[in-house]
């Protein structure tokens, strides 16, 4: 009788291994929160250009926050492909961070422009 309980918790223990463990294929879009901050700030004005968009299979961006010379600028929604010039005053820091979803085999894109040489992230599905 133990050996017969014993053989019907080692199945029962394998079977829950087995679908805990199991690898999902979800082909679902993917969570995405992504920022490109600058590493230093800028030592006098200048104009930045940031940009958003998506590429391959797409996504969408629900948000995205930039550093303006207000402060800091959200835009909720935007229209893809986004871009934006914005003056910035010397010791600002620019910097744009998006959230959204990447479809599979998508991905989204966000960068930004400053003295003609482009700092860029994305997340990809």
């Amino acid at each position: 009788m133990t050996v017969r309980k014993i053989k019907v918790y080692s199945i029962s223990l394998i079977l829950i291994l087995s679908f805990g463990c199991s690898k999902s294929s979800s082909s679902g879009p993917k969570d995405c929160k992504i920022i490109v901050v600058a590493p230093v700030a800028i030592s006098q004005d200048q104009q930045v250009e940031y940009l958003a968009g998506v590429s391959n299979a797409g996504g969408t961006i629900t948000s995205l926050t930039y550093v303006d010379s207000a402060g800091t600028t959200t835009v909720s929604n935007p229209v893809l492909p986004w871009s934006k010039f914005v003056n910035l005053k010397a010791g600002a820091v620019p910097s744009i961070s998006a959230q959204g979803s990447a479809n599979k085999g998508g991905q989204i894109n966000i960068s930004f422009v400053l003295q003609g040489v482009q700092t860029a992230t994305n997340c990809s599905n």
